[in-house]
């Protein structure tokens, strides 16, 4: 009797295990089954997640490079108007040297007249000197 259980309780591990090794294998297919479907989910939402941001920076971009164009703008307006106010106060500084020049050149030469005057009379006078003088001596 002994002999003849060892060979039913082998069958009855065999059995065992082949169930074990059956639900083993369900369980596993099940589990690639479901990590398949998980990764694939994962990657449409990498997919979907790449498109969103694709479309978020090319909006940005849009908005940033319309912003900067609006500014550069504005400076290069800024940069138009201060250049004009430079060119008309140069314009009115050179205008100002020039007269002041004008007014120099003026004050100059009325300053040669009137030393070339004063040193006339005085050579006047001299010459009117030394002909009293010699008329002196002649007399």
């Amino acid at each position: 009797m002994s002999e003849m259980s060892i060979p039913k309780h082998n069958n009855a591990k065999e059995a065992l295990n082949r169930r074990q090794a059956v639900e083993l294998r369900r369980l596993e297919e099940q589990l690639q089954k479901t990590v398949n479907k998980v990764k694939e989910e994962n990657e449409k939402e990498v997919v979907r997640l790449q498109k969103d941001y694709e479309v978020q920076l090319n909006q940005d971009q849009s908005k940033y490079n319309q912003h900067l164009s609006k500014i550069r703008s504005s400076h290069a307006r800024r940069l138009e108007e201060e250049s004009m106010t430079y060119d008309k106060t140069l314009q009115e500084l050179k205008l100002a040297q020039e007269s002041r020049l004008a007014e120099l050149k003026q004050s100059q030469e009325k300053e040669v007249n009137r030393t070339l005057e004063s040193h006339q009379e005085y050579m006047e006078r001299a010459k009117n000197r030394f002909e009293e003088q010699k008329a002196k001596q002649e007399a």
